[in-house]
């Protein structure tokens, strides 16, 4: 987050600057503190959002060498953060067919 940013503003940046998607932010879905280099700790806190626009692509940002939509399956098969495929079964982020709510 910046200075005097709220919540609900970072979240809608991030998305523009890794996704290039433009998204309302909904509810949250769930929280996880997650250990940096050294003494530092990331709080996350993951939204629902939706599209403002369902039909606009998504690209990479800067960071990022690929983004892409996938289902509970495919994430399980990619290279992610430790644990990150069971916290988001945590939170009941996929439907029954394994697609993202």
């Amino acid at each position: 987050m910046e200075a005097g940013e709220s919540l609900t503003d970072a979240v809608r940046r991030e998305v523009m600057e890794e996704t290039g998607l433009d998204v309302t932010v909904g509810s949250r879905v769930g929280a996880v503190d997650l250990t940096g280099i050294g003494d530092d700790v990331y709080a996350v806190t993951d939204f629902a959002c939706a599209l403002l626009d369902p039909s606009a692509p998504a690209r990479a940002g800067d960071d990022a060498v690929d983004v892409r939509w996938v289902t509970r399956p495919e994430l399980a098969a990619l290279a992610t953060s430790p644990g990150l495929p069971e916290t988001l079964d945590g939170w009941a982020v996929w439907d029954s067919a394994g697609h993202h709510r």
